[in-house]
Formats: structure tokens, C-alpha cells, sequence
């Protein structure tokens, strides 16, 4: 629809306007998903006269665009264009620079022009038409004078400069009582003697009782000397200066400043932008405050109201603003002043400057003192309890190698008929042989084949009543450090503790499955200490399988790799009642047992030595029946060495994969 109404102002007519419409049916040109055109970007051209070196300019162009964003946070694009006429103002150029500016924005569909200051009004007016054809245009930067000749069409209005210079002049009076010579400055570009004729007007009215004298049309170099021998009694009066009598152009900030070097007279300014150049001050106007007004002006254009409704304002946009390092040159009392005057740069002392500051900086001395003091104790109570922590471990590591041999010592005690019935089949084997091998001797030739088998028989069965002791003197040894942990093969572990324990099984009638993986890495660590972890787990299954009435005695021992290969396992699956859910979560804790007679330090104990191989052990409930208990060992890595154990008892090498029910060696 945009499209429509543009293609209108630019001067189709109501006979072509149908066809515009079909042609853009056809061409297929539809809304988005929803129903709903996109909205695009409401744009804002500010055209200033001059460049943005002008400090004035950049003031006013600053206010205009906070105005703007504030009154359309979103969707709103600003553009700058300069026409800097002070130096470019060669005839034609004018056209040159809005053909320009008809190709820089051809295809974008501006809104609104502010312009600011009469050139820029009368380029728009001009040429406005075809670089930004249908914009609004928002002027300002011009006084009610400046409108004389200009026919202001539909799309106008803008926000009026009302300038003041009288009193300025009555401050400067006032506060410099004795005053009797006035000096006024200002250039002599057009602009300069435009708001020179203004000035001038409004200040004869003081000549009789100062007298006024006129510095607009020297050199700069000129002016400076003049205003550096000034009588007594005289003030200057700065307007400003872009080009001076000699026709050098200035910036007039640059030219501010360098009157105020060499002025030995207070200096009296008519903008806000010379205050903190080396003037005093006075009633001056605002490039901020106007900017603001024409930027609302703008913004109420841009929210849908025409031009010709928002009506042409004219209101004052001066307040009385000061340097307060120049009133302290020039011997003027704050108090003195007008109530409301706006005072910049106070000259204060250095504790009301940074009395924050050091406040800051004497808290943070103060807190990092209290730190350090702090450190200081917290370092001595932490080294006291560092000692009395390395006391406490060594007493506890005592405690835990005596508690740990300890329950060896009472587990090897459950085993005692079972160790004497282990230890008395080889032994009856033995008198069994010697007196077979007697019997052979005894005959008149004797079978000497019979009698060294005999002998063979009873050479394996003492080797065989050997290890038994070999094996209960290991697990009854006090535990010393170690100085390293050494490979060890679990499937051996459970071999051997399968034999130790195997007169147990029996008398408790459960038989032992043994599915051991053939080709299982070794682990690193202490082999008592892991039979004592696999003994405490297997006579823990036989306790949990013999109750009265259970049919199925079975614990099923298996080894395998941990997916991955980073480990081992050994699984312990009985065919029991299970773990009660209140004791499960703290089977591993200290005083935590299931058996009537339990201590309830056996799992805890075989935690710890589980943990100091760097491995996990953990219990569950299979969902068949009974509980697993389910060890897990590092392969490839020798972890630190426990305290807890004895120098490792060297077994067999690893057989194949076996399943072997206890009694089957009786039968």
C-alpha cells in the first residue's frame, strides 16, 4: 500500500493508478505468513549547514537524536548529511549535492527531514523534492526573522530559535558593578552579521551608561591584541566568529579560545558551547535544549501527525550557565548569581573531590589488614590441625590394620571345622598310602610300581596339606605397608579362597559355581587383601543361602572384563533372601550387619581395601531372588599401595573357565 501512495505522489494519475494496482496483484508481491506486512523502518535525514566540527552543531545534532530514540525506541533509522556552505559556496554547488543526495537515497523512503539552520531549510526547499520526495520536513536553527520571504508549504514546521542578548549584558553589570567599557566580538561571515544586527539592536539601550565598542570586522590577530590591553572596567562580549576581517575562516570554539589566552577582561557569552572555553558565562542559549524541542517536533511527525497540524513553536531555550573557574578569576561570588544559574567545573577541594576515593581506600586497607590478621590465625589453627590430623590418621591407620587382622582372625575362626576337615582328607591319605606301600614291601617281591605310585600319592597329599596351612598362616599374618602393589590375577583370588572356604560351603550344604573368563587381564594390588574382600563375600552368601526350608543352595561366582577393558569383575550371585531396603543404602558402613552375631565391620573393612585399589563395590538385589555383590578392579595401573595388607601369597597359574560344585573332590 505504501508502494500505491508514493507511486500516486509522484504523479501518476487516477487513469494509470488501476493499472499500477493489477500489475502488482500479478507480479505476485504478497504480505507474509500471518497476514500482517512487515513494518519497515521509520528514517530520519538531520541536514546540518555546517560540519560537525562546530561543537554547537554536534551539540544540538546529539540532543535531536536522544529525542528521537526516546520517542521511538525501535524501527527508526537516523541519517546525517552535512552541506558545510562556510567552505563550499561556489555557485551550482547546491544542485550538485542534491543530485547526490537523490542517488545516495533512491530506494529508500525517508520520512522526515529536520533541517538545521536557514541553508539547510532553503537546500530542502529547494531541492528537497527529488532527493527525499514526500519526506516531512522539521526545520530549526532559524528565528522568526529568517521566515520573512519563505512560504512554508503543507509538509513544514519546525521549532523557532528565540536569542536573547540583553540580558547577558545586565548579568555582566550586574556582578561587575564598576564596569565602563564593553567590548563586543563576532566574525564577519553572513551568519556572524545576522546575529551581530540582532545583538547590536539590543544593546543600545545600554550606552548611556557604558560605553560600547565594536571588534567585528579586524583579523583575528587584531581582536586577540585589542582584548590583551583593555582600560579597567571592561567586559567582552564573545558572539561568535566563523570567518574574520582579514576572510580567514575559524572554527568558533578556536576562536573563543584564543581571545580568552589573551584577554585581560572578563569574557561574556551569548551559547552554552563557549562556557569552559575561558568564558565567564551568562543568559545563553542552548543548543541542547532546542535540539530537544525540534527532535519531539520529529517525533510527533513520525507518529502520525501531519505537519501542517503540529504548529510552529517559539520559545526560549537559554538559561543562565557559568564557569566556575572563570568567577573565581574574575573575583565573581557564586551567591551573587541568579537563583537557578546552572555553575560547571567547581573548583573543589581535594577531599570533597575524593573523599570517596580515599574513604574506598582506607575500607580496603583496613578490610585487607583484618584478612591478613585473619590468615595469619587461620594459618596457625590449620597447621595445629594439620599435626592433630596426621596424629589421628596414624591412629586410625593402627587401628584399621589391628581391626583388619582382627577380622581375618575371626573369619578363619568360623572356618575351623572346615580347615580340620580339609587338613584331615589329605592326612588320611597319607597313613592310607604308607600303609598300602608297607603292605607292597611286605611281600616276598614286592610291586615296586604300587609302591612308588603310594609314595607319589602321599607326596602330593602332604604338598596339598601345605598350602592349606600356607594359605591360613597368609590370612592370619599381621598386615604391614607394602612398597608397591603387584599384579595380581583374580581369577586365581577366587580359586584360592574357593578352595579355603570350600569345607564351609559344604557344611552349609550350598554349592559353588565358578565361571571364571579364560584370558583375564590382571589387576594391580595386594592378593591377601583381595581374598580377604572375596572370603568375607562368599561366607556372606553361605549366611544369607542356609536358612530352614530354602530349596535352591547356589552361589554363582563370575569373572569378567569390564566393558571397554578398563577393568575387571568378579560377581557374587546368591540364591538367598536378599538385602532389606532399610539396610541396603548402609550395608558398606561401619556397625551395619544382618547377621545376629555380626560385628558389622567385614563389608565395611572390605570397602576400604576395595577403594585403596582404586576399585568400587556395590550390592543389589537380583531380580530373580538373592543378592549380587559385584567387585570391580582398574587394569593397566598400579595404584598406591594400601597399609592394610601383607605381601601378596603367590598361587597357581590361571586355569580355563571351571564350574565345580563343592563335594565333588569327596565323592
Amino acid at each position: 500500500m505504501r508502494s500505491i501512495l508514493f507511486v500516486a505522489r509522484a504523479g501518476v494519475t487516477s487513469r494509470v493508478l488501476p493499472a499500477v494496482v493489477l500489475l502488482w496483484a500479478l507480479i505476485g508481491v504478497t504480505a507474509p505468513a500471518g497476514g500482517a506486512t512487515p513494518e519497515r523502518p521509520r528514517r530520519v535525514v538531520v541536514l546540518h549547514d555546517e560540519n560537525k566540527d562546530f561543537s554547537g552543531l554536534a551539540l544540538l545534532d546529539q540532543s535531536i537524536k536522544d529525542a528521537l530514540k526516546a520517542g521511538i525506541p525501535s524501527g527508526l533509522e537516523v541519517h546525517t548529511e552535512y552541506l558545510d556552505v562556510s567552505r563550499f559556496h561556489e555557485p551550482g554547488h547546491d544542485a550538485v549535492v542534491g543530485e547526490f543526495f537523490r542517488r545516495k537515497y533512491a530506494g529508500r523512503q525517508i520520512d522526515v527531514v529536520i533541517t538545521v539552520m536557514a541553508p539547510s531549510l532553503d537546500f530542502v526547499t529547494k531541492f528537497g523534492g527529488t532527493s527525499w520526495p514526500g519526506a516531512a520536513v522539521v526545520f530549526c536553527g532559524i528565528d522568526r526573522r529568517e521566515l520573512d520571504g519563505r512560504t512554508l508549504g503543507p509538509n513544514v514546521t519546525g521549532v523557532l530559535v528565540k536569542r536573547e542578548f540583553k540580558p547577558t549584558l545586565e548579568l555582566a553589570l550586574r556582578l561587575h558593578p564598576g564596569t565602563r567599557n564593553v567590548v563586543f566580538v563576532a566574525g564577519t561571515s553572513p551568519f556572524n552579521r545576522y546575529w551581530t544586527e540582532q545583538a547590536r539592536a539590543e544593546l543600545r539601550e545600554f550606552e548611556s551608561r557604558v560605553t560600547i565598542r565594536n571588534l567585528t570586522d579586524l583579523p583575528l590577530e587584531s581582536i586577540r591584541d585589542e582584548v590583551s590591553r583593555l582600560p579597567e572596567h571592561s567586559v567582552v562580549l564573545y558572539l561568535h566568529l566563523f570567518r574574520d576581517g582579514a576572510g580567514r575562516t575559524f572554527s568558533p570554539n578556536e576562536a573563543m579560545s584564543l581571545i580568552a589566552e589573551r584577554a585581560n577582561a572578563p569574557i561574556y557569552v551569548f551559547l552554552d558551547q563557549y562556557v569552559g572555553l575561558g568564558g565567564v558565562g551568562g543568559w545563553v542559549y542552548s543548543f541542547e535544549v532546542h535540539g530537544t524541542r525540534a527532535g519531539e517536533t520529529a517525533v510527533r511527525v513520525l507518529r502520525g501527525e501531519r505537519p501542517k497540524q503540529v504548529s510552529v513553536t517559539e520559545a526560549s531555550s537559554s538559561l543562565n550557565l557559568f564557569d566556575a573557574r572563570q568567577l573565581k578569576r574574575w573575583g565573581v561570588a557564586e551567591s551573587a548569581l541568579p537563583a537557578g544559574a546552572v555553575v560547571r567545573f567547581p573548583d573543589v577541594s581535594f577531599w570533597a573531590r575524593y573523599r570517596w576515593h580515599v574513604a574506598g581506600a582506607c575500607a580496603v586497607i583496613v578490610t585487607q589488614a583484618m584478612l591478613i590478621f585473619a590468615m595469619f590465625v587461620q594459618l596457625r589453627r590449620r597447621r595445629a590441625a594439620d599435626a592433630a590430623r596426621r596424629v589421628a590418621e596414624a591412629d586410625a591407620h593402627q587401628r584399621r590394620t589391628e581391626l583388619a587382622h582382627v577380622s581375618r582372625a575371626a573369619t578363619l575362626g568360623e572356618l575351623t571345622a572346615t580347615l580340620a576337615h580339609e587338613l584331615s582328607q589329605p592326612l588320611a591319605a597319607v597313613l592310607n598310602n604308607a600303609g598300602a606301600g608297607q603292605r607292597f614291601l611286605a611281600n616276598g617281591s614286592p610291586d615296586l610300581a604300587e609302591v612308588r605310585a603310594a609314595l607319589a600319592d602321599i607326596a602330593a597329599d602332604a604338598t596339598r596339606a601345605s598350602e592349606v596351612i600356607g594359605r591360613l598362616r597368609g590370612m592370619l599374618k599381621r598386615g604391614t605397608t607394602v612398597a608397591a602393589f603387584e599384579p595380581v590375577d583374580l581369577n586365581d583370588v577366587v580359586r584360592t579362597v574357593e578352595r579355603l572356604v570350600h569345607g564351609d560351603g559344604v557344611a552349609h550344604r550350598v554349592a559353588v559355581e565358578l565361571d571364571l573368563a579364560a584370558d583375564l587381564p590382571p589387576t594391580a594390588g595386594d592378593a591377601i587383601q583381595l581374598q580377604q574382600v572375596v572370603m568375607n563375600l562368599m561366607l556372606n552368601a553361605f549366611a544369607a543361602i542356609d536358612q530352614p526350608g530354602r530349596l535352591v543352595r547356589r552361589l554363582v561366582v563370575r569373572t569378567r572384563v569390564v566393558e571397554g577393558g578398563s577393568g575387571v569383575e568378579a560377581e557374587f550371585a546368591d540364591s538367598g533372601s536378599g538385602i532389606s531396603a532399610d539396610v541396603i543404602d548402609r550395608l558398606f558402613e561401619p556397625f551395619v550387619t544382618t547377621k545376629a552375631e555380626g560385628l558389622g565391620m567385614g563389608l565395611s573393612i572390605c570397602r576400604s581395601i576395595v577403594d585403596q585399589h582404586g576399585g568400587r563395590l556395590r550390592a543389589e538385589n537380583s531380580p530373580a531372588g538373592g543378592a549380587t555383590f559385584t567387585l570391580t578392579l582398574p587394569s593397566g595401573s598400579l595404584p598406591a599401595p594400601s597399609t592394610l595388607g601383607v605381601p601378596p601369597l603367590r598361587e597357581g597359574s590361571v586355569g580355563p573357565k571351571s564350574s565345580r560344585p563343592f563335594g565333588a573332590d569327596l565323592a
